[in-house]
């Protein structure tokens, strides 16, 4: 499944909001997470709350945030990103 969503988004372009909150993604997702900024560059509001992300998903998102230009709202509660 890794690359499977950001490589399905890559048409959409113009993507401004997107809500994948509740879907047990787990950390690998993480890692795409640039990928799909990179390609959804008006991307301004992501909910990805409640997905297991953990601490090593945690660190993977923050790692991504640089390229998340347009973003204005982020969404990370329920990921179990700390104690």
């Amino acid at each position: 499944m890794k690359g499977a969503l950001p490589t399905a988004l890559a048409g959409l372009t113009t993507l401004k909001r997107l809500d994948l909150s509740g879907n047990s993604l787990g950390p690998p997702f993480c890692d795409d997470l640039a990928k799909l900024f990179e390609r959804c560059v008006h991307l301004s509001h992501l909910d990805l709350s409640d997905n297991e992300f953990g601490v090593a998903g945690g660190k993977a998102c923050a790692k991504a945030l640089p390229k998340a230009v347009a973003l204005k709202f982020l969404d990370l509660s329920g990921n179990n990103l700390c104690d």
